[in-house]
């Protein structure tokens, strides 16, 4: 494939197919083969100024690093594809990435930054009608402010996630 994709001077299936098989490497632990293949993608996605291969090779960097405990890399990159959204124009990308930055900055201990992130997904997945992402966000909110050792705000919010998440059927 990745042969075909040069002859063919194909960047954006290039780009794809090298992020697939860092997905594929990462799932099998591979993490070193992995990330090489991730990057590579992304230096693709970068060079060629393909939206939406920069938006999914900087998302999976972005959960590779995440995955590893790795916050502030997977903030990198992931404030990254915040920056394109405006021009990818997908609602539900931009609502699932504020999300993910939530995730990245509570998990450096930054809880005003999180906080931010996860009510500007939460507005986005009210918008946008997405219970079980709503639950979701209401889930990281109370999770944060548990970590975060204010009981109260924490069970407020999981008080909110649980209903919804029943709803949804994800519990």
């Amino acid at each position: 494939s990745l042969r075909l994709c040069k002859l063919a001077n194909d960047s954006g299936k290039l780009a794809q197919t090298c992020s697939a098989l860092g997905s594929l490497f990462s799932e099998y632990g591979d993490s070193k083969n992995a990330l090489t293949w991730f990057l590579e993608a992304a230096k693709i996605a970068e060079v060629t100024q393909d939206i939406q291969n920069f938006y999914l090779t900087h998302e999976g960097l972005g959960f590779y690093y995440y995955d590893r405990n790795n916050f502030e890399k997977a903030l990198y990159y992931l404030l990254k594809v915040d920056s394109i959204m405006p021009q990818l124009r997908d609602a539900v990308l931009a609502a699932k990435t504020l999300n993910n930055i939530g995730l990245c900055y509570s998990g450096l201990k930054n809880y005003n930054l999180a906080k931010t992130y996860y009510r500007r997904a939460l507005q986005e997945y009210t918008r946008l009608d997405m219970p079980l992402d709503i639950a979701l966000a209401y889930f990281n909110l109370g999770s944060m402010y548990n970590n975060h050792n204010q009981p109260d705000s924490a069970i407020y919010y999981l008080d909110k996630s649980l209903p919804l998440a029943r709803e949804t059927g994800d519990l």
